[in-house]
């Protein structure tokens, strides 16, 4: 028969080790929940003609729909807009720098874009509120705009 504090001890340490595995679950659930939506990429496509797919994706970084929705139409916009047809856009997520003005309170989201023909463009998303998204491209090598949501109707 074991002594009660020893059992005591035994409780104690069982409930330790269980309150361990639960952490445990709960952080490689929540830490590879990213992994499993970018399917183990640090990209993901965000406009595929003639649909959009993956830019949901940008929500889990705290993006809103209605800003999902801005940005969409604007790479919409600016693959219509471009010479040669654009299929596809890829934003790389591990590039995404999310900078805040504490006086005025405007967001700034910057991140890098890749297109179907190996174009490389930094972006730049502006925003205070959630319905007042901007977006402008930037030629990587030039540094020159390529698009801006301004010029745009939307």
């Amino acid at each position: 028969m074991i002594p009660i504090q020893k059992k005591k001890i035994l409780i104690f340490i069982g409930i330790f080790i269980l309150f361990v595995a639960i952490i445990s679950v709960i952080y490689l659930y929540f830490n590879n929940s990213t992994s499993k939506n970018n399917q183990g990429s640090s990209t993901v496509n965000i406009y595929t003609d003639p649909g959009h797919y993956g830019i949901d994706k940008l929500l889990d970084l705290g993006i809103t729909t209605t800003q999902m929705n801005s940005l969409e139409s604007f790479f919409s916009a600016y693959a219509s807009a471009q010479k040669t047809s654009v299929k596809e856009i890829t934003i790389s997520l591990s590039s995404m720098r999310l900078t805040v003005n504490k006086d005025t309170g405007e967001k700034k989201l910057t991140f890098t874009v890749k297109t179907d023909h190996n174009a490389i463009l930094n972006a730049q998303s502006s925003y205070t509120f959630f319905d007042d998204m901007t977006l402008n491209l930037y030629d990587s090598t030039r540094g020159s705009i390529v698009y801006t949501s301004a010029d745009s109707s939307n």
